[in-house]
């Protein structure tokens, strides 16, 4: 069931990476570069995330990512608010 780890809240609440994304992001880029892999520099953008994506060309790496991403990330349920309060003292 979905429910906030910090509090018994099953409203607003969002994923998020217990262990930073920042880390395995850059773990995975160390990787990348160890095994001499081309990085993607340049990208699409989702118009329903209004985020950057990964081009078709790139879809082995985009791939690799996911998988990687799947193994090392450790994922919980916080409310939007817990989020923001976190990321606000981490700065």
């Amino acid at each position: 069931n979905r429910k906030c780890q910090q509090c018994p809240s099953i409203l607003h609440l969002h994923v998020d990476h217990i262990n930073p994304f920042v880390d395995i992001k850059k773990d995975f880029l160390t990787l990348c570069q160890e095994h001499k892999l081309t990085l993607p520099t340049e990208f699409a953008f989702n118009r329903k995330t209004c985020q950057p994506k990964f081009k078709k060309e790139d879809a082995n790496f985009c791939a690799r990512w996911q998988r990687y991403h799947l193994k090392h990330a450790k994922l919980q349920w916080l409310m939007l608010c817990v989020i923001w309060h976190r990321s606000k003292n981490r700065d």
